[in-house]
């Protein structure tokens, strides 16, 4: 950690340092501006990739300082594809729409199934549904997605791709009407 620190120290020290030294044009006299471009901020933009569409497993979650365990057993897991989550808080499945930023998630509306769920199963249920109920921050590395809420880490691992799921935008219903009963000529 502290060789970290230091090479970013060092780093910025040399960018700022670099860009207050002047040089001078050939003629030795007349300075030359030094120009030092720096990245946009990120605007809020949701991953353009998709990165974060696919399926995640809950592997960690720590809540007020304390450590859930039970999440291999519970399986809570969700699947992201584009602006909606779906999936498993253990106990109920659920369904919400999600605002998806550079590095936070807003999470809307939404349903979920509601049976009354006890013990450790219990725990983890509304320790879930207290994340998915605001906004939080959002990091993603290599195969793992973490979610960071004021009272809450959680921790997921990629389970699988993301899988088309129509939305009520591109949902058609084709009406077809039943023939009558046949006639019978005798009658």
């Amino acid at each position: 950690m502290t060789r970290t620190r230091t090479t970013t120290v060092a780093l910025v020290a040399v960018v700022l340092l670099g860009g207050a030294c002047a040089a001078t044009s050939d003629d030795g006299g007349t300075p030359i501006a030094n120009t030092i471009t720096l990245p946009a901020p990120a605007t809020g933009a949701p991953p353009a990739d998709g990165s974060l569409d696919g399926e995640w497993r809950a592997i960690a979650a720590t809540v007020d300082g304390v450590e859930l365990t039970d999440l291999d057993t519970v399986g809570v897991t969700f699947e992201i594809a584009g602006d909606r989550i779906t999936g498993s808080r253990g106990c109920n499945d659920f369904e919400v729409v999600v605002d998806l930023g550079a590095t936070s998630m807003t999470f809307g509306e939404g349903t979920a199934s509601e049976a009354f769920c006890t013990g450790p199963l219990g725990e983890i249920e509304a320790a879930f549904r207290e994340l998915t109920s605001g906004t939080v921050e959002w990091s993603l590395a290599s195969s793992t997605l973490s979610l960071t809420a004021p009272t809450s880490v959680w921790v997921f691992e990629r389970a699988g791709p993301a899988t088309v799921r129509p939305t009520p935008s591109s949902t058609a219903l084709t009406v077809v009407p039943t023939p009558p009963p046949p006639t019978d000529p005798a009658a």
